[in-house]
């Protein structure tokens, strides 16, 4: 279970703010998280498989930003991983 889900699990019984410190977790990730759609959690997770071709993850970000206009200032994180330097996936980032 992740930080996140047991936070969750327990919100009504104990302050987000209180759980959030135990853990060590900042509440306003604790909300970010709360408030992601299910397509830009699915592309949170898609960081877990070792390798990714480039269409995979530009269809993951396609995915998310059509469920949910991204904010202005959005910042993406990636690991270090080639595909993410890819032309495609770079033109897409660069659009929003």
């Amino acid at each position: 279970m992740s930080h996140y889900h047991f936070i969750d699990q327990h919100r009504l019984r104990y302050p987000v703010l209180r759980l959030c410190q135990v853990l060590g977790i900042a509440p306003s990730r604790y909300y970010a998280w709360q408030a992601a759609p299910a397509a830009g959690l699915w592309v949170a997770r898609a960081g877990c498989w070792a390798t990714m071709p480039e269409e995979l993850i530009t269809t993951a970000l396609q995915r998310a930003l059509l469920a949910q206009q991204p904010a202005l200032g959005l910042l993406v994180h990636s690991d270090r991983g080639g595909q993410y330097c890819g032309n495609a996936y770079r033109v897409l980032l660069h659009r929003y």
